[in-house]
């Protein structure tokens, strides 16, 4: 791992967060790869999710945990009674792994936690496209070039939650590397939410949905008055 950089761009905006949260004891991450983001959050306690880690994960900060499997098989095992202040999903980008990962995160959060989805905004059409590999044959046929952000059809799951989950609240921020979203719970009543049917928002398109820019339904506010809203729910 690299040295401790708290002010590197993903991991900044994940400490601004927590400082906006009552409680900065439990941090999930969905998705580690090399472990840069990880190292840099400050929380009491920090728990990684990988199936293929980029980095020897026998050597971690103290107070830090890495579980080498599926993020499915993880929130399977994990027991319910495990709540975490904040969790990042930044693994598989496509619609179908996010929102289980989105369901399960929501499920074993405190009464006050936020989840961070990363990479919820494409960069363009191609960026859009689920499977990284055919994006990075389209940016080579139409750009003709080897590197290009890939964002996945991840997006898809905020119109799936304004749809089917009222109970969530939605906010996305574009500041920084790139955009991301970030949810909790309207009520702190913690009741169980489940995978909902996905057809409607499954068959939509990258050109339908951002026809006019961003949706309504992202939530696209400043992070500072995000910030703000998470403050004043305790």
């Amino acid at each position: 791992m690299q040295p401790l950089d708290i002010h590197r761009r993903v991991p900044k905006l994940i400490n601004s967060i927590l400082d906006a949260l009552p409680s900065r004891a439990d941090y999930l991450e969905v998705g580690i790869f090399e472990g840069s983001t990880f190292q840099n959050v400050i929380a009491d306690e920090r728990w990684g999710v990988d199936i293929d880690p980029a980095f020897d994960t026998t050597v971690l900060p103290r107070n830090s945990r890495v579980f080498v499997q599926t993020s499915d098989s993880f929130f399977a095992e994990l027991p319910i009674e495990k709540k975490f202040d904040m969790v990042y999903i930044d693994a598989e980008h496509t619609f179908e792994q996010a929102y289980r990962d989105l369901v399960a995160a929501m499920n074993h959060l405190k009464p006050k936690g936020v989840v961070l989805l990363d990479d919820t905004v494409p960069e363009d059409e191609i960026a859009s496209i689920p499977n990284e590999k055919d994006s990075k044959i389209e940016v080579k046929r139409v750009h003709g070039k080897t590197i290009w952000p890939h964002q996945g059809d991840v997006w898809k799951l905020i119109l799936q939650v304004s749809q089917s989950h009222p109970e969530l609240e939605v906010r996305s921020v574009l500041e920084g590397s790139r955009p991301r979203t970030i949810m909790w719970r309207r009520s702190q009543v913690l009741k169980e939410i489940k995978v909902e049917a996905t057809d409607g928002v499954e068959k939509l398109s990258y050109r339908e949905a951002f026809a006019s820019g961003i949706p309504k339904e992202f939530g696209v506010k400043p992070l500072a008055e995000i910030l703000d809203e998470i403050r004043q729910r305790h």
